[in-house]
């Protein structure tokens, strides 16, 4: 398991070449939002360890007993988080879960866990994968002004 809580963390992941160009491009994304939303001023001086590490699960990593990342063994390890919102992720041809789950009011870590790793776990996130929202539907141009509206409301482009 790899823990990120700042842009060291994946300096030195890249430095080692412990994880791929486009994993870590991702993983940056991921660690810039987390960062923004706890200090929008410098978020390259502030640090995830005490509001939610990025961890990143590798095969082999014991998904039942996570108590360092949030998941004693107790509840289930990973079976026991109820995240905010999963989703499915490709990263070079390799599939994840990425999951985010809010543990109190100020402590919200991430999780990338390869699918397929621990097929129970697999069926559990499926449960809260984010359905994808339906785009409105654009009406035709008001016969009258010319103007496109939708559901009520004005489309200006």
């Amino acid at each position: 398991m790899r823990i990120i809580c700042n842009d060291k963390d994946l300096t030195l992941l890249e430095l080692h070449s412990a994880i791929t160009p486009k994993q870590l491009l991702v993983l940056r994304d991921n660690l810039t939002q987390n960062l923004s939303w706890i200090c929008e001023a410098a978020p390259n001086e502030v640090s995830l360890d005490d509001h939610g590490p990025i961890f990143l699960l590798e095969p082999g990593d014991n998904t039942r007993g996570m108590a360092p990342a949030g998941f004693p063994s107790r509840i289930g390890g990973l079976l026991g988080m109820i995240p905010e919102y999963a989703e499915e992720v490709n990263l070079d041809g390799i599939l994840f879960w990425k999951a985010l789950v809010v543990i109190g009011n100020s402590y919200a870590p991430t999780y990338w866990i390869p699918l397929g790793m621990d097929p129970e776990l697999d069926q559990h996130l499926k449960k809260y994968l984010e359905p994808i929202p339906e785009q409105p539907k654009v009406h035709a141009a008001d016969s009258a002004t010319g103007e496109q509206t939708c559901c009520g409301q004005d489309l200006k482009g």
